[in-house]
């Protein structure tokens, strides 16, 4: 056998391993069993390589680079992205459809690394090529559409992501039929667009149809299928139905975690989730639990500046403030506010979320007009990206209302009262929570100037809703009873007034526990009550426990 045979015979044999190797990296990546994947891939690179086939080496890089990237391992990732562009720029003209698959791929990293600017440049440049090569109309240009809908969604340009999302839609619907996972895809981010335009209907109804279509191509326990679970689980939250929320979440967080494990950042995604519905029920502690497991997740895999971890910030943030925890609630928002301004445009929603609870610790400290300053910016932020008839630019509306009731500037703090209400009733219908909380408001303006049929009304609409979403035990109707009881307490009605403040206190022990700063007030009221029933020593007593309340928040 001659040297020429001999050699082209161990290439073939090289060639047959490193095929091998390559289609077991795929198999392996399929069953997302990151590691062992890698090994394969960069097993068979290692031949390509030695053979010099340069295409295969190309498809090598493309799928550690994916590998790199599904390992929350961005920078390996980018760069070894950037190396199969730099073989397919030596191989390919520079206009060539290979190179849009590089371009998409390092777009998508950048995505992944919070640098949107980049990613969509490099989700452009792909777009450019794909039209030149296959026009208009085909689903490799719907691809390049859908992925630029995804960057313009999170700077907030909610419309212009819409146009692109119905774009790339209407190609995959007419190449793939309706029953395909593109269009699952596209239903989800068309989904989770309206929900943060606070169409939770619309978002609820393309959320279930994604379910449907998915469940059938992945099967019931793929994290595709959890995926769905936890967005249609956030809606139930939004719209308060807790239970049937966290049941959704719950599943979704079992398929979660019997593929990736429980310290995965798939599984920290619904650890956050969770915590919501547990803060939106009055659960802190719980709600506390789940973030923090999240956040010691995405810490360790993402780092703490990335705009997931800015996010578990500020939502442990508002828990610290639920529990009265201010000036530590206010270090959770400022760190999470750092990191946004660094990522996102100026007037990002997201921005405007964080002056909205700075705004609230200035608020709760007594420092009005810094408050109605942060305030005044976060509507600026949501107007901007939202629109004057969103539920968010609502509770800005009603955040303003409370600063100017406890600067005793009662007309003007109605006057936003009246506008959060007239939106809410609007966006979220009449029987929602956030709609109780401005009827307990506007029933406390009316209370202070003595219109106490006005007051009474105002809060047995608010006490309604309240039993209808959360029941008889939340913390909620603890601040309608308070309510109301102050205002039987006004009337010298003092046996009502006590009535319901024993109810309060019952449930307070439970939701808030004995070291809180509504606890104190329930006590407080409760002295009170008893000093004009002439029972002092039980006054004393309620003092003292409401002194003990105050001095030791937990």
């Amino acid at each position: 056998m001659s040297y020429s045979n001999i050699t082209y015979s161990q290439t073939k044999i090289d060639t047959s391993t490193a095929s091998q190797y390559f289609t077991k990296g795929k198999e392996l990546l399929n069953k997302r069993k990151t590691d062992s994947s890698l090994t394969y891939f960069e097993k068979a690179l290692l031949i390509y390589e030695t053979i010099g086939d340069q295409k295969k080496i190309i498809d090598c890089y493309d799928k550690i680079s994916q590998n790199q990237q599904n390992n929350f391992d961005y920078d390996s990732a980018l760069v070894t992205a950037k190396k199969g562009l730099v073989l397919r720029q030596e191989l390919f003209e520079k206009e060539h459809p290979q190179i849009a698959l590089s371009y998409t791929q390092i777009g998508h990293i950048h995505k992944d690394k919070d640098q949107y600017q980049k990613a969509i440049s490099f989700y452009q440049k792909a777009l450019k090529i794909q039209t030149k090569a296959f026009g208009n109309k085909d689903h490799r240009t719907a691809d390049s559409y859908h992925h630029i809908g995804t960057i313009h969604h999170v700077l907030a340009q909610y419309d212009r992501a819409l146009i692109y999302y119905q774009k790339s839609l209407e190609i995959r619907t007419k190449h793939f039929g309706k029953r395909h996972e593109k269009i699952a895809e596209s239903y989800i981010d068309i989904g989770i667009t309206h929900y943060h335009l606070g169409k939770d209907r619309q978002a609820l109804a393309y959320y279930n149809k994604a379910l449907k279509i998915r469940e059938p191509i992945f099967g019931k326990h793929s994290p595709e299928v959890a995926f769905c679970y936890n967005h249609i689980g956030d809606i139930y939250t939004r719209i308060d139905y807790y239970g049937k929320a966290l049941e959704y979440q719950k599943k979704g967080l079992d398929i979660m975690i019997s593929i990736f494990g429980k310290n995965h950042p798939n599984s920290a995604f619904f650890y956050s989730s969770i915590a919501v519905t547990n803060r939106y029920k009055g659960f802190n502690n719980q709600a506390l639990l789940f973030n923090n497991k999240a956040l010691t997740i995405l810490e360790k895999k993402l780092g703490p500046r990335h705009t997931r971890t800015s996010s578990l910030y500020n939502e442990i943030g508002i828990i610290y403030n639920k529990k009265g925890l201010y000036n530590r609630s206010l270090e959770y928002f400022q760190k999470s506010l750092k990191i946004k301004l660094k990522i996102y445009p100026e007037k990002h929603s997201y921005i405007g979320s964080n002056y909205n609870n700075i705004g609230l610790m200035h608020q709760k400290r007594g420092e009005y007009d810094r408050a109605i300053t942060f305030y005044k910016k976060t509507l600026v932020n949501f107007i901007y990206t939202l629109g004057e008839n969103h539920n968010a630019v609502a509770r800005i509306y009603n955040n303003i209302a409370n600063t100017y009731q406890a600067k005793k500037k009662y007309s003007i703090a109605l006057k936003y009262y009246q506008k959060a209400l007239k939106i809410r009733i609007n966006t979220i219908g009449k029987y929602h929570s956030e709609i109780s909380y401005t009827y307990l408001e506007i029933g406390n303006i009316h209370k202070i100037n003595k219109e106490y049929n006005i007051a009474l009304a105002y809060y047995q609409k608010a006490l309604k809703i309240h039993k209808r979403v959360s029941g008889e035990d939340s913390y909620y109707i603890c601040d309608t009873y308070n309510a109301l009881a102050s205002l039987f307490f006004e009337k010298k009605e003092y046996h009502k007034a006590l009535e319901l403040l024993k109810k309060s206190i019952k449930i307070r022990l439970v939701t808030d526990g004995e070291h809180h700063p509504r606890t104190a007030k329930s006590y407080n009221q409760l002295a009170k009550v008893y000093a004009k029933l002439n029972e002092h020593k039980k006054a004393i007593a309620h003092y003292n426990h409401a002194i003990t309340a105050n001095k030791n928040p937990s």
